[in-house]
Protein backbone atom coordinates (compact mmCIF):
# COMPACT_ATOMS: atom_id res chain seq x y z
CA UNK A 1 0.00 0.00 0.00
CA UNK A 2 1.23 3.50 -0.82
CA UNK A 3 1.01 5.18 2.59
CA UNK A 4 2.00 8.57 1.16
CA UNK A 5 -1.43 8.87 -0.46
CA UNK A 6 -3.43 7.48 2.45
CA UNK A 7 -5.27 10.20 4.39
CA UNK A 8 -4.37 10.55 8.05
CA UNK A 9 -6.67 11.71 10.82
CA UNK A 10 -5.79 15.38 10.28
CA UNK A 11 -6.94 15.55 6.66
CA UNK A 12 -10.49 16.24 5.50
CA UNK A 13 -11.49 13.19 3.45
CA UNK A 14 -13.08 14.17 0.14
CA UNK A 15 -15.59 11.97 -1.68
CA UNK A 16 -16.44 11.90 -5.37
CA UNK A 17 -18.90 9.96 -7.53
CA UNK A 18 -17.63 7.24 -9.85
CA UNK A 19 -19.02 5.75 -13.04
CA UNK A 20 -20.63 2.34 -12.71
CA UNK A 21 -23.36 0.38 -11.09
CA UNK A 22 -23.31 -1.99 -8.18
CA UNK A 23 -23.64 -5.63 -9.27
CA UNK A 24 -23.30 -7.23 -5.85
CA UNK A 25 -21.70 -6.73 -2.49
CA UNK A 26 -19.94 -8.60 0.26
CA UNK A 27 -19.57 -7.59 3.88
CA UNK A 28 -16.50 -5.54 2.91
CA UNK A 29 -16.82 -4.41 -0.72
CA UNK A 30 -19.06 -3.55 -3.66
CA UNK A 31 -18.57 -5.32 -6.99
CA UNK A 32 -19.17 -2.74 -9.71
CA UNK A 33 -19.32 -2.56 -13.51
CA UNK A 34 -18.66 0.52 -15.64
CA UNK A 35 -19.94 1.40 -19.13
CA UNK A 36 -17.28 -0.64 -20.95
CA UNK A 37 -18.40 -3.72 -18.94
CA UNK A 38 -15.23 -3.80 -16.85
CA UNK A 39 -15.84 -5.06 -13.31
CA UNK A 40 -13.97 -3.82 -10.27
CA UNK A 41 -14.23 -3.84 -6.47
CA UNK A 42 -14.63 -0.84 -4.19
CA UNK A 43 -14.02 -1.43 -0.47
CA UNK A 44 -16.82 -0.22 1.78
CA UNK A 45 -14.18 1.37 4.01
CA UNK A 46 -13.47 4.01 1.32
CA UNK A 47 -17.03 4.52 0.07
CA UNK A 48 -20.50 5.50 1.17
CA UNK A 49 -23.95 5.70 -0.37
CA UNK A 50 -24.82 9.20 -1.53
CA UNK A 51 -28.49 9.09 -0.49
CA UNK A 52 -29.72 9.12 -4.10
CA UNK A 53 -29.01 5.48 -4.93
CA UNK A 54 -25.41 6.11 -5.95
CA UNK A 55 -22.02 5.59 -4.43
CA UNK A 56 -19.29 8.11 -3.59
CA UNK A 57 -15.69 7.06 -3.02
CA UNK A 58 -12.75 8.74 -1.30
CA UNK A 59 -10.75 10.73 -3.85
CA UNK A 60 -7.38 9.16 -2.95
CA UNK A 61 -8.78 5.70 -3.80
CA UNK A 62 -10.24 6.93 -7.12
CA UNK A 63 -6.86 8.34 -8.12
CA UNK A 64 -4.95 5.26 -6.94
CA UNK A 65 -7.20 2.86 -8.89
CA UNK A 66 -7.64 5.06 -12.00
CA UNK A 67 -11.43 5.35 -11.56
CA UNK A 68 -11.59 9.03 -12.57
CA UNK A 69 -14.65 9.81 -14.74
Amino acid sequence: MDWDNYPDGDDQVEYEGIEGRILSETARAYKMMNSDLTTFWVPKSVSQEDGAGGLVVQEWFIEKEGLKQ
